[in-house]
């Protein structure tokens, strides 16, 4: 199945969606998420052709070829941006106290990350391992980046990253990374409560509409029947 995916897309697009489904978390294997693209895409043609005109199914289903990635693995992974926003700053805050108290960098990680449950927390738990198996602190965080859709999340990463390797103390610019997270975590909230009128206006068009059409032309029906 390798194979044919190989021949029907480029090394280019395969990478791309390989990454994707990594930064998503998505269980989904990225050969098997190409092959249900191309057949969803083929059940919608054949489902809209049985019902109308060719030149209308070939438009749907081109659509819904082109936005199935969008729906299934760029919505997932900004949901994941929002979920590691919201922990990295209920985990990066504990660890700036353990800094403060006087544990060392890489006890503090190793500390708040078996004391906090959450998805990030588990990458932390990751670059303990890896570090154990031989792979420096900086090696270890690149690795995690790569891993992580948060730009404000690979900040903070990218600030230990360095603080390790040139010896500089960290906790001032954890403290800056901190409320930078905030102020887009803050953001982010507004833009979503923004977002619920709209909703709301659409929800309502599309439940009111009908029954306006009902009211114009069911008149109109009973007359043609009667």
């Amino acid at each position: 199945m390798n194979n044919l995916m190989a021949k029907m897309y480029s090394q280019k697009t395969i990478e791309k969606i390989e990454r994707k489904v990594m930064l998503a978390k998505s269980k989904k294997n990225p050969t098997i998420f190409l092959v249900e693209r191309i057949a969803l895409t083929l059940a919608v043609f054949l489902v809209v052709n049985a019902f109308s005109l060719i030149w209308l199914a070939l438009s749907i289903s081109f659509i819904f070829y082109v936005f199935y990635e969008n729906i299934f693995l760029d919505k997932l992974i900004e949901k994941r941006i929002q979920k590691l926003d919201q922990e990295g700053l209920y985990f990066f805050e504990v660890l700036m106290l353990s800094l403060e108290s006087g544990n060392n960098l890489e006890n503090s990680i190793e500390l708040v990350s078996k004391s906090i449950e959450s998805e990030l927390s588990t990458e932390f738990k990751k670059v303990i391992n890896e570090m154990k198996f031989g792979k420096t602190l900086p090696e270890a965080l690149a690795a995690m980046q790569k891993r992580i859709p948060s730009e404000g999340v690979n900040n903070i990463l990218l600030s230990i990253s360095n603080t390790s390797s040139l010896g500089t103390k960290l906790n001032e610019i954890l403290k800056n990374q901190i409320d930078f997270l905030r102020k887009k975590n803050f953001l982010t909230l507004k833009e979503e409560i923004n977002k619920i009128p709209v909703k709301i206006s659409i929800v309502s068009v599309l439940m009111i509409l009908p029954l306006i059409l009902l009211l114009i032309l069911g008149p109109l029906l009973v007359g043609l029947i009667t």
